[in-house]
């Protein structure tokens, strides 16, 4: 397994330029990772998804990110309730949903700027499950590339060099 911090890294991006938060804010109920089915639990809930989804993205009006990685298929359906046009893709909760947009384009309320966002599978599970990636992020090193090309449009979305419609590499 490898510490999505050496990830970050090792795709380029710098770890100062990072902010980590919890997709659903003290939900956790134990000190383990594995949820299981809490998770589509908690993406059944509209009340829980649309208080944590206000939440959250007034933590990005606030914050102004230009790029969000999701760790994992839940998260990542998470923020497509926050943006459910642009990563309704996201929303099925599982690989080939995140695969089948692996970059998307968001534009959060009150930023000038827009977002890339991208999905991995969540570190604690990545020797399971990065496996089932699709060609070419498949293991670390897929995931890694993914995170470079994310970066590389969120690059390209700063300088304004990037069309307007551009939401998937």
């Amino acid at each position: 397994m490898v510490a999505y911090a050496t990830v970050i890294q090792w795709s380029g991006a710098d770890l100062t330029d990072c902010f980590f938060t919890n997709a659903w804010p003290c939900l956790h109920i134990s000190t383990r990772n594995t949820l299981g089915e809490l998770i589509s639990q908690w993406l059944a809930n509209p009340n829980l998804m649309r208080e944590c989804a206000k939440f959250f993205a007034r933590t990005c009006a606030d914050l102004k990110p230009s790029m969000i990685v999701a760790l994992g298929p839940g998260p990542a359906a998470f923020i497509a309730t926050v943006w459910p046009r642009q990563l309704k893709q996201w929303k099925s909760n599982n690989i080939k949903g995140i695969d089948s947009l692996p970059i998307g384009v968001v534009q959060i309320e009150g930023v000038t700027h827009r977002t890339v966002c991208t999905s991995v599978v969540h570190p604690c599970y990545q020797h399971i499950n990065a496996k089932h990636r699709k060609v070419p992020y498949q293991y670390a090193a897929g995931e890694i590339q993914l995170v470079k090309e994310a970066d590389a449009q969120r690059r390209l979305l700063l300088r304004g060099s990037a069309p307007e419609d551009a939401v998937v590499l």
